[in-house]
């Protein structure tokens, strides 16, 4: 889509998650960034409710699995926390100084989602297989 002459500052579609197409609206890389952003936390927070309930039941197979998976919650609470940052003096600039996290690459949000899935099988497994042995 041609927008002439205007200018990054200028660009009325700088802060949206999506762009007027001539079909509908485009997602941007911005949107696709936040829908993942989504669906991490929804893993962790299935982690944490997997991890509550296997504590509820008092099951003493699944306390190894209780604990890696707290310590895994832990150690991607510290990791993923956003270092201090200095905010710009300009207004422009601090539209996204504030979404930096300048230490985590992609790859290491894709291996925190596989162990969270991981995680969240294997305590999930076990309490099936422990309600089928009746305990």
């Amino acid at each position: 889509m041609d927008f002439g002459d205007v200018t990054y500052y200028e660009d009325p579609h700088r802060n949206c998650y999506v762009l007027p197409g001539p079909g509908g609206n485009i997602p941007t890389l911005g949107w696709e960034a936040r829908r993942e952003g989504i669906d991490d936390y929804r893993y962790l927070q299935a982690l944490r409710e997997a991890v509550r309930a296997a504590e509820a039941a008092s099951d003493v197979d699944r306390q190894h699995l209780v604990r890696e998976a707290s310590q895994f919650l832990r150690d991607v609470a510290r990791e993923t926390r956003r270092p201090p940052q200095q905010l710009p003096a300009t207004l422009t600039d601090r539209i996204y100084a504030h979404l930096v996290h300048s230490g985590l690459e992609p790859a290491r949000y894709d291996a925190i989602r596989a162990r969270a899935a991981d995680l969240i099988c294997r305590l999930q497994n076990t309490s099936r297989e422990n309600k089928e042995k009746g305990k």
